[in-house]
């Protein structure tokens, strides 16, 4: 699997200048009853998410926190979503459903806000902890499962894919 990680991807205050804004009780958060497709095999998964870019438009005044983030990304012309995600502790872990994102190439960045061990994990076995501060990218076609953490309340990523 060709997965690019960057470890302090962004400068401190910037990220958590990011960090910070999300983690207040004012961030609006809308409940998904499922995560990635709805199928029998993920029918008690749910997440928490903040549309920030949908459909070729802008879907949130929050936009702008990913300006810092996708201006250190090389090789992309087009931001075709934008998203803010939060998963719920669990008590064990469980992948979600495996998806792919979308059916054409898109460069998949992922950027945790949190350090747990909740991660992502790719059909062929790799698996990529959630640490704060990291930012990982990969063919978004590429069969992955977000598995939800059993040590913190929240795991928070930006997920933006670029084409």
């Amino acid at each position: 699997m060709n997965v690019e990680i960057k470890k302090d991807f962004l400068p401190s205050h910037i990220f958590n200048d990011i960090k910070n804004i999300i983690s207040s009780h004012e961030f609006p958060w809308l409940y998904s009853s499922f995560v990635a497709e709805e199928n029998e095999n993920n029918k008690n998964s749910f997440y928490f998410i903040h549309n920030l870019y949908l459909n070729n438009q802008q879907k949130s005044k929050y936009f702008y926190l990913i300006f810092p983030i996708i201006s250190r990304i090389k090789d992309w012309n087009t931001i075709i979503r934008a998203r803010i995600l939060m998963y719920t502790k669990k008590e064990k872990f469980n992948p979600d459903g495996w998806h792919s994102d979308f059916g054409l190439y898109n460069k998949a960045c992922l950027l945790n806000l949190d350090t747990c061990n909740g991660h992502t994990l790719f059909k062929d076995g790799t698996k990529i902890d959630s640490l704060e501060n990291q930012l990982y990218t990969f063919d978004g076609r590429v069969q992955h499962a977000s598995v939800a953490q059993t040590d913190t309340k929240v795991r928070r990523i930006i997920s933006i894919n670029l084409g």
